[in-house]
């Protein structure tokens, strides 16, 4: 693995995820590329050819605001693109509020984005766009623009593109991004929970052999349903109440669920599949 050249690990240092992971308004909208990893960026960070103190760097998908502000620490500006105004106006007081002053915010889709003024020599998408060509106008002859490709799923490829006259030119693959976070991350980025009560549950949980869902809803008086909800939404699952789910299953498809189960399920109201918990809904 390509190891990540000293300015961008003071840039990645200098600054604080947890400035970005909390807040009203991201509820609804954080997924792990709207706020990546501090591991995700380092791994970006290694893969882009190295930004320089005097470049202008686009970064498209701008979420919570934290790449674009580790990105501040290299670039001479940098502007924060996102198409939700919500987000982005409070991506724009974490700005202000950390002195990032470099940091211009616009609010548009990728392919709507203004022309900038100069062109950016560099422009970075996190969030896929369908015709990367479309992006063209953004970036300077020679500039590059770097962008998601593949499925549009946690783990998509990196590529990058030349600007060859009006054009961009495929340059190569760079190399697979994990956008993925686990159980644990996705609480703690929800504000749920932070490292301390996570720390003291998973203890806990250890301790009795049980679920560390089950002692964080216990000690955090959460509700079931509303937790499996918000899990269910940040790994891009569709979450159905089993009630809805039990009249259109069909007994020949599950052979192996025994005749007092299906009673039981049907007495509860649940259904469990996909590893989810009897008592709980599911998310599939």
């Amino acid at each position: 693995m390509k190891r990540v050249y000293p300015r961008a690990l003071e840039a990645l240092r200098s600054v604080s995820r947890h400035d970005f992971v909390s807040g009203s308004d991201l509820v609804a909208s954080i997924t792990g590329h709207s706020i990546p990893r501090e591991e995700t960026v380092s791994h970006i960070l290694s893969l882009l050819p190295e930004i320089e103190p005097d470049q202008m760097v686009m970064h498209v998908g701008g979420g919570s605001g934290y790449f674009a502000a580790v990105l501040s620490g290299l670039a001479h500006r940098v502007l924060y693109v996102e198409r939700n105004a919500v987000v982005a106006e409070a991506a724009r007081e974490r700005f202000v509020r950390l002195g990032m002053h470099n940091v211009d915010v616009v609010v548009a889709r990728a392919e709507e984005a203004p022309e900038p003024d100069p062109l950016c020599d560099l422009v970075l998408c996190t969030s896929f766009v369908r015709d990367q060509t479309a992006l063209a106008h953004l970036v300077r002859e020679g500039g590059r623009l770097v962008c998601l490709e593949g499925r549009a799923g946690p783990v998509p490829s990196l590529a990058m593109f030349e600007k060859q006259g009006a054009k961009l030119k495929r340059v190569r693959t760079l190399g697979w991004v994990d956008f993925n976070r686990n159980v644990e991350q996705i609480l703690i980025d929800q504000g749920v929970v932070d490292e301390a009560v996570l720390a003291e549950a998973k203890a806990e949980a250890a301790k009795q052999n049980c679920r560390l869902l089950d002692v964080l809803r216990r000690k955090l008086n959460l509700e079931e349903i509303d937790l499996y909800r918000s899990l269910a939404r940040q790994r891009g699952m569709t979450f159905t109440d089993a009630d809805e789910l039990l009249p259109d299953l069909h007994p020949a498809i599950f052979p192996n669920v025994s005749g007092s189960l299906t009673t039981d399920t049907h007495r509860r109201g649940r259904w469990s599949d996909h590893g989810c918990d009897r008592r709980s809904r599911c998310a599939h």
